[in-house]
């Protein structure tokens, strides 16, 4: 069956911020279909840095849209969207460096059943596990 996961992944990293890309991963053994991601809107709000002016929002709000699919996710594939970013600058933070939200992926099997998963979307950077890498 098809199992798809979400994972925030870093896309480049420096001295002064992070970009991020959201991941969608079919790690099952089938295609998925009609992949929609969704969530509390207010648990999003609580984890950008300032709530009021997000840099990149135009980029995070299509990916949990109600009327936005991806359309197929063959197994072993992924597709990724530009996730904002965390940075030094004000100007440029996107996120709260570790802030953490649930998120909901419903998808379906080449035959329609339907398939409902729930994952906590976290900001961190991912080529690092503890924090340490050599630049």
């Amino acid at each position: 069956r098809p199992i798809v996961a979400a994972f925030v992944k870093t896309h480049k990293g420096g001295n002064h911020g992070i970009a991020y890309n959201l991941v969608v991963a079919n790690t099952g053994t089938r295609p998925a279909t009609r992949i929609r991601l969704s969530c509390d809107p207010s648990k999003l709000r609580r984890a950008f840095k300032c709530p009021d002016q997000v840099p990149f929002l135009d980029y995070i709000e299509p990916c949990f849209h109600p009327d936005r699919a991806i359309p197929l996710i063959v197994h072993g594939e992924s597709v990724s969207n530009s996730f904002g970013m965390t940075s030094d600058d004000p100007r440029n933070a996107t996120w709260i460096y570790e802030a953490s939200f649930p998120v909901a992926i419903t998808y379906f099997d080449l035959s329609g059943k339907r398939f409902r998963s729930e994952v906590e979307l976290t900001i961190r950077d991912s080529d690092s596990f503890a924090g340490g890498r050599w630049a």
